[in-house]
């Protein structure tokens, strides 16, 4: 089982979510996921945590195994794939399952480490008298 490390994202500083290649990729996600959050944020933490990627090499064996022994249970010649066909065979069955696991976010993850904090800046609201009472802030129309 291979190692990498990845960056997740928290509001609180104990419920971490997400996994991304760099800490710059997890305040991006962080801000975006702002959008949504409920309540006031003060400080976006982002933390490194050791990705523990599945088991996934040497895999053409036991499935041909398994093929072969499903021919042979219905009547037919087990196939019998040679050494090339079975280093092919490896490859494809690791990259698809690596890139399955990657999209279901299947990988084991170990605890968060080296956690940075970012201060986020308190929004401003600017008063806009000439529009009905509506106020304008930084990051658009308040009311």
């Amino acid at each position: 089982m291979s190692t990498d490390y990845g960056y997740a994202f928290s509001f609180d500083r104990e419920t971490f979510r997400g996994r991304y290649p760099s800490r710059a990729d997890a305040v991006e996600a962080a801000e975006r996921a702002l959008l949504a959050y409920p309540g006031p944020v003060e400080s976006i933490w982002v933390g490194r945590t050791a990705i523990q990627r599945l088991p996934v090499e040497n895999l053409a064996e036991m499935v041909l195994h398994e093929v072969a022994e499903r021919q042979s249970d219905s009547g037919v010649e087990p196939i019998s794939a040679g050494t090339d066909a079975r280093d092919e065979l490896d490859a494809r069955l690791a990259a698809l399952l690596r890139a399955w696991a990657d999209d279901h976010d299947l990988h084991a993850t170990s605890g968060i480490e080296a956690v940075s904090e970012h201060p986020m800046q308190p929004v401003q609201h600017v008063s806009n008298k000439g529009d009905a009472g509506h106020e304008v802030g930084l990051i658009g129309n308040v009311g």
